[in-house]
């Protein structure tokens, strides 16, 4: 049977090119997936990503929840609808008059610095 020997083929200086050229590679492919920021570091800050994105779909569906039941409300309570409208759009009937109070001013914004 036959048998074939790569060592006896290649020489040994073609054993310490393989050598080398396979060291060589290794360290190719060790700088790609550790050093890179598209290795190692890429993808646990696109896990990251990924995390805070899932974590936001979350809170706008709750939200968007939160908004249909509000609409929901709207469409079905009128009493809610009127109390809303007042307090946030200051609307009013026909027969009321709205009064709105302005807080104070500070006593160190009234006065004028002297020009120099």
């Amino acid at each position: 049977m036959f048998r074939f020997d790569w060592h006896h083929v290649v020489g040994r200086w073609g054993a310490l090119i393989l050598v080398l050229f396979l060291a060589a590679v290794d360290l190719f492919l060790f700088r790609a997936v550790f050093i890179s920021p598209k290795g190692l570091a890429g993808y646990r800050n696109k896990r990251d990503q990924v995390v805070a994105l899932q974590q936001r779909v979350i809170d706008l569906r709750k939200e968007t929840q939160q908004l249909f039941l509000q609409t929901q409300r709207f469409k079905e309570d009128p009493v809610y609808a009127e109390r809303f409208l007042r307090l946030n759009l200051d609307l009013i009937r026909d027969n009321e008059i709205l009064i709105q109070f302005t807080p104070p001013k500070s006593p160190a914004s009234s006065h004028a610095t002297p020009a120099q």
